[in-house]
């Protein structure tokens, strides 16, 4: 844990030592049942893939991008533009990532085919 402050007042000593004694009461739980803690890795895809994103009302599209005309991709991907810009300017930015990747994942699809 990183702390910055000016003074060390005694709600950040009564904060610091419940952390340290709630560690120490994790370490001996560790080592009486012999786990060795690891870091979790998980792979930015399944974070994306949240429940919470499942729900997010994204303007949804055909599997088959060739199907679409270039200016039916370009308007599709001005629509899609002007979502992910009202989902940030509502600070909910995992919605607006949501849609930055389908339309990246567009773009990138209309450049193959192109």
């Amino acid at each position: 844990m990183i702390l910055y402050a000016d003074v060390m007042t005694d709600s950040i000593k009564k904060a610091l030592s419940e952390t340290e004694r709630r560690r120490n009461i994790q370490l001996e739980y560790n080592k009486k049942h012999n786990i060795t803690p690891t870091s979790i890795r998980k792979s930015l895809n399944s974070i994306f893939a949240s429940v919470y994103e499942k729900d997010s009302p994204v303007l949804s599209l055909k599997e088959d991008q060739e199907e679409l005309s270039p200016e039916k991709t370009d308007k599709i991907i001005k629509q899609m533009k002007k979502q992910m810009l009202i989902h940030a300017s509502n600070l909910e930015f995992e919605k607006a990532a949501k849609i930055r990747d389908q339309i990246n994942k567009i773009e990138q699809n209309a450049v193959l085919r192109g």
